[in-house]
């Protein structure tokens, strides 16, 4: 008969079918303890098997909880002693679900907590104990850390120049997408400054980013242009297209200058914040055109860029117009 007397894994001749800690206290998997300085007792279960084919036994098994800290080995439980009539289930071949508790000690509760065992085979020629084995399956422990508070981010939704910005509970600060457009300044005391780049305009984000949330606020810089929306950017004789003008800021006044001149195959009417563009019936071996709307917005802060949408006007074949 062979036997393994060393190592730190699971022996085939005595083994743990289950390892399992009270599921109330992981969390992502982890053992979650909150405080530090006091021990904790956590109820966990454990089920052993055995193979009852080994000759001479094995007849006494010895096991138990225990915790690394740091490359030093504690034991985290009563130890548990069976002997060959605590195996009842599966015809023998292992022992019933038994609960214990294990004990993580004041101090010294970061680590892995593992279980091992050991057992006495009696007869073929051999009775001895073999050294201790440990079971696959172990836990790792995670302090718990309260949520990070949330960041509060106030200040005015658009600037012309500048602005400044309160931020309660600040994480890491920073600005989005204002390349060109605005810097960001610590003024300390939690508060920021955003200052305009020249006479550029557009959309910016302050960002907190506390642990793995972000907490955003969107601002406008200047004037940002509107957006022409709808239609279709190819279009064809004798039909009739519209699009829309969408500010964005409200409280704008909008700039639609698509117009046409005289004698074009088609025609524009703007009506409000939509445009309405009819296509005139020509020819199918005409030259196509590009025809371009354009729209800006004037607010406080001045007049934004021009937004241009072309369209194609299809006529067949030829150089665009």
């Amino acid at each position: 008969m062979s036997i393994a007397t060393f190592g730190y894994s699971q022996n085939p001749n005595v083994f743990i079918d289950a390892f399992d800690v009270d599921p109330s206290v992981l969390k992502n998997g982890k053992i979650e303890y909150f405080d530090s300085q006091s021990d904790t007792s956590i109820n966990f279960g454990v089920m052993i098997g055995r193979n009852i084919g080994l000759v001479g036994g094995p007849t006494q098994v010895l096991a138990l909880a225990v915790f690394d800290n740091y490359g030093t080995e504690y034991n985290a439980s009563d130890t548990i002693a069976l002997t060959q009539s605590d195996f009842t289930a599966f015809n023998g071949t292992a022992t019933e679900f038994i609960n214990k508790k294990f004990k993580l000690l004041s101090g010294k509760k970061e680590g892995t907590l593992k279980f091992k065992y050991k057992f006495r085979i009696n007869g073929g020629g051999y009775d001895d104990w073999t050294n201790w084995f440990y079971a696959n399956k172990t836990y790792q422990t995670k302090k718990y850390e309260p949520p990070m508070p949330a960041s509060v981010i106030t200040g005015p939704d658009q600037i012309c120049d500048e602005g400044t910005y309160t931020i309660t509970n600040p994480g890491t600060i920073s600005l989005e997408n204002a390349t060109g457009i605005a810097t960001l300044t610590d003024l300390g005391n939690n508060q920021w400054k955003i200052t305009r780049t020249g006479s550029s305009s557009g959309e910016v984000k302050i960002v907190s980013t506390v642990g793995t949330q972000k907490y955003t606020k969107s601002i406008i810089v200047g004037t940002k242009p509107p957006q022409i929306m709808g239609g279709s950017p190819t279009v064809w004789s004798g039909n009739t297209y519209y699009y829309s003008v969408a500010k964005s800021d409200p409280s704008s006044t909008l700039n639609i200058t698509a117009v046409s001149g005289p004698g074009l195959p088609y025609t524009i009417k703007v009506v409000g914040s939509q445009i309405e563009l009819t296509t005139l019936s020509i020819g199918a071996n005409v030259h196509d055109y590009i025809i371009r709307l354009r729209a800006s917005e004037t607010n406080s802060c001045g007049t934004s860029s021009t937004t241009t949408y072309s369209v194609r006007f299809r006529g067949g074949v030829g150089p665009i117009q």
